[in-house]
């Protein structure tokens, strides 16, 4: 009798618990040879600041606050909508997310101004209004030329 591949079966559950943990926002590091994920006491590495709405757009004050460079920047630009009235919420809630890559890298102690415009206007409606935050996904810090990725 030919033996199966054990494998086989527990291949989509790592698929299935990497996507909910993605989907929560959870920081993960599956067995692969990626590089390895910062703690999540460092990632105070790189801040956003001054997250104001401009029109349609976001701009945002980025800071590595680290001594290494900073390269695969992405960060999550959320639009979240906040409704007039708290305690009767309409159905149709216009918030969303999207995500910005920084292009270039950021040297250490460096200030980049970044400004993000959605792929569409913004609803103009008056039960509401946008409140704008953005926050780091990932980036990989080079220290000594070793990368080491975050995931926060």
């Amino acid at each position: 009798m030919k033996e199966q591949n054990p494998t086989w079966k527990t291949k989509p559950l790592h698929a299935c618990c990497a996507a909910l943990l993605l989907a929560t926002g959870a920081t993960a590091v599956l067995a692969t040879d990626a590089p390895t994920v910062v703690p999540e006491q460092q990632l105070d590495r790189v801040s956003v600041q001054d997250v104001q709405l401009e029109g349609d757009g976001v701009r945002v004050l980025v800071v590595n606050q680290s001594e290494q460079r900073l390269e695969d920047l992405t960060l999550r630009v959320s639009y979240q909508w906040r409704w007039s009235d708290e305690f009767h919420p309409g159905s149709d809630n216009p918030g969303f997310s999207d995500t910005l890559q920084l292009e270039a890298p950021l040297a250490p102690g460096e200030q980049r101004e970044v400004r993000y415009d959605p792929p569409q206007a913004l609803p103009e409606r008056s039960d509401g209004s946008f409140s704008p935050q953005v926050s780091v996904v990932s980036f990989t810090a080079y220290e000594g030329g070793d990368p080491q990725a975050s995931n926060p």
